[in-house]
């Protein structure tokens, strides 16, 4: 026996839901795997800004591209590190690592793959996307 009109369509309803669900209808966090390794640069970078500021972003930073738009950086050569964001208002001297005593509205903290600091630097703002890489 096939069941009332009703069981079938709750099984065809049921079937559906499973199929949606497995193809990719949850939803999910895009993370890729350089920005979810530079998550572990979270607490040095939150230590260099004194714990102030809003988080922007977290993404894998490669210096010769941050280089072209803040000059401080060339100095670092041509390296992949980590970077994290911070929007706030900073002041002269309130970021740990700025070369110069340069404020501005973003700071961005520059993490190696042992978490230190490698550099900071204070922009009015900011030189790569960082809002679209965590």
């Amino acid at each position: 026996m096939r069941g009332t009109r009703w069981e079938q369509i709750g099984t065809a309803a049921a079937g559906a839901i499973v199929l949606l669900t497995a193809a990719g209808g949850a939803p999910r966090i895009a993370l890729n795997t350089n920005a979810s390794a530079c998550f572990r640069a979270l607490p040095a970078a939150e230590e260099a800004v004194h714990g102030k500021g809003r988080l922007v972003g977290v993404r894998m930073v490669e210096t010769g591209e941050l280089a072209h738009k803040v000059p401080e950086a060339a100095s670092l050569g041509h390296r992949h590190l980590c970077g994290v964001a911070y929007r706030a208002d900073y002041g002269a001297g309130e970021v740990t690592g700025v070369a110069d005593d340069h404020a501005g509205r973003y700071a961005i903290i520059l993490v190696d793959r042992d978490q230190h600091v490698v550099a900071a630097f204070v922009v009015d703002g900011l030189p790569l996307r960082f809002t679209h890489k965590i």
